[in-house]
């Protein structure tokens, strides 16, 4: 094989396995209706997801004292509605800390169910799902699809 011919084949390869990994993402997405209005002290309805998730505490704590109660259970949304942790694992049942820390209010999406989080605030979500466990719940922030996930297990 010459050069020419070795070059095209890689680039035949390389466009394979972005087309490849590419359409496998696709099919990863099952997103939920988003079946009501945002807000975050709104819970889901249930009547077209399968999926529910509880929000609000009964009172506000400061974000030192809210960093300091979920710790490990947080997931993070920066500027560019980048996830950290990008894929965590949760108990059903776990109250997680959704913490914004954009200078502008997100709408954030956990398997249809949104949340208006304002900027650099939080909000507090109860996990739960109708789904057969282990569960993966997506996540969406602002007009980002599939910006991350949860896994829910038993």
């Amino acid at each position: 094989m010459n050069n020419k011919t070795l070059y095209i084949v890689i680039a035949v390869a390389v466009i394979v396995i972005v087309g490849g990994v590419w359409w496998y993402m696709q099919g990863q997405y099952v997103g939920a209706p988003n079946n009501y209005s945002a807000g975050q002290n709104s819970s889901p309805s249930t009547e077209s997801t399968s999926t529910t998730i509880s929000s609000g505490t009964p009172a506000k704590l400061s974000y030192e004292k809210a960093m300091a109660l979920y710790g490990d259970r947080r997931i993070q949304f920066d500027s560019k509605c980048v996830v950290t942790p990008n894929f965590p694992t949760f108990k059903i049942g776990t109250t997680i800390m959704l913490d914004n820390r954009s200078n502008k209010t997100r709408i954030i999406s956990l398997d249809g169910a949104d949340y208006a989080v304002k900027a650099y605030d939080y909000a507090v979500v109860t996990l739960h799902t109708g789904a057969s466990l282990p569960h993966t719940m997506y996540i969406d922030c602002a007009n980002g699809e599939s910006n991350g996930r949860v896994l829910l297990q038993k």
